[in-house]
C-alpha cells in the first residue's frame, strides 16, 4: 500500500494517508480535504461548508457521547445480571436445604433412630428447613428490590436511547 505524505494547508501539520483515500482530515486543526491525484501530483481541496477546527469540537462531543453510551451499557448489563440472578440464588438456596435434609435423613437412618428415637429426627428436620428458609429470606432480594432494579434499568435504557438519538443527530451534522 502506497502512503502519501503532504502538509495541511491550514496549520502546516504533516499528513500521511494511504493513496486510495478520497478524503483526509487533519488531526491537529480538523480541516477536511478532498484528495485529488492528477499525473502523479496530489492536490488537497478544502471540503466546502467546513471551517478550520469546526470538526474538532463535534468529534470530541461524539467521543464523549460514545464513552457515556458505553458506561450506560455496562450499568444496564450489571442491573440485568442482578435481576436475573435472583432465581438462580433461589435455586441454589433450595438445593442447600435439600442437601442438609438428605444429610440428616442419612444420619438418622443409619445411627440416629436407634440411639435417639424418632422425635429428634423430626425436630432436626424442622430446624434445618426453618433455618434454611430464614437464611433464604435474608439473602434473596425482595420483590421490591427487584422492582426497583427494573425501574432503574428502564430509566437507564431510556437515557441510553436519548444518547443514541443525540449521537445519530451529531453524526448527521458531521
Amino acid at each position: 500500500m502506497d502512503i502519501i505524505k503532504a502538509r495541511c494547508p491550514e496549520c502546516g501539520n504533516d499528513l500521511e494517508f494511504p493513496a486510495d483515500f478520497d478524503n483526509v482530515t487533519c488531526a491537529v486543526c480538523g480541516a477536511p480535504y478532498l484528495v485529488r491525484e492528477y499525473k502523479g501530483s496530489i492536490n488537497l481541496s478544502r471540503i466546502q461548508g467546513s471551517e478550520p477546527g469546526s470538526m474538532r469540537p463535534a468529534r470530541r462531543e461524539l467521543n464523549d457521547l460514545d464513552e457515556r453510551i458505553a458506561e450506560l451499557n455496562s450499568q444496564i448489563e450489571a442491573l440485568k445480571s442482578k435481576e436475573q440472578g435472583a432465581p438462580l440464588q433461589l435455586g441454589c438456596a433450595l438445593f442447600g436445604i435439600f442437601f442438609l435434609v438428605v444429610l440428616v435423613m442419612t444420619f438418622f437412618m443409619t445411627l440416629g433412630i436407634r440411639y435417639f428415637g424418632r422425635w429428634p429426627f423430626y425436630v432436626s428436620l424442622a430446624v434445618i428447613v426453618g433455618l434454611g428458609l430464614l437464611r433464604m429470606r435474608q439473602k434473596l432480594p425482595a420483590a421490591e428490590e427487584i422492582a426497583r432494579l427494573r425501574q432503574t434499568r428502564d430509566s437507564l435504557e431510556n437515557d441510553l436511547a436519548g444518547l443514541e438519538t443525540e449521537r445519530s443527530d451529531l453524526e448527521k451534522r458531521i
